[in-house]
């Protein structure tokens, strides 16, 4: 946990800068027994770079979205997380990662979290 699991960077993506889309993933969880961090998720300049260790945003302007997920409020079916839409940027990156935003990483309370699929749709 801690480190990121994947790492989508936009530079690398076909989109136009002028349409809204909707990032979603996929992703099954497997609770570890203990209540704790299951995952987190972050679309937004450099991905987590600009997360703090709270989990919070540093930059609202440039759209930066968090996704943090207890295992509490998860399943351990394959389950569909979407950010807002947002215009993309190339500067832009999704992470996804298993347990808590913490400095140098942290113990979350999972057994496994999986992430098989990332759909972007545009909405206009």
């Amino acid at each position: 946990s801690g480190a990121a699991m994947a790492k989508l960077f936009f530079r690398n993506v076909a989109f136009d800068a002028d349409a809204e889309y909707e990032v979603r993933f996929r992703l099954k969880v497997t609770r570890g027994g203990k209540p704790g961090a299951a995952f987190r998720a972050a679309l937004g300049p450099e991905g987590a770079k600009a997360i703090t260790n709270l989990g919070e945003g540093t930059n609202a302007e440039n759209s930066l979205e968090v996704i943090e997920k207890r295992t509490d409020e998860v399943g351990e079916d394959w389950t569909w997380y979407a950010f807002k839409p947002v215009r993309l940027r190339e500067k832009f990156a999704l992470e996804v990662g298993s347990g808590p935003w913490e400095h140098g990483g942290g113990i979350g309370a999972t057994k496994e979290v999986v992430l098989d699929q990332v759909e972007i749709v545009r909405k206009n």
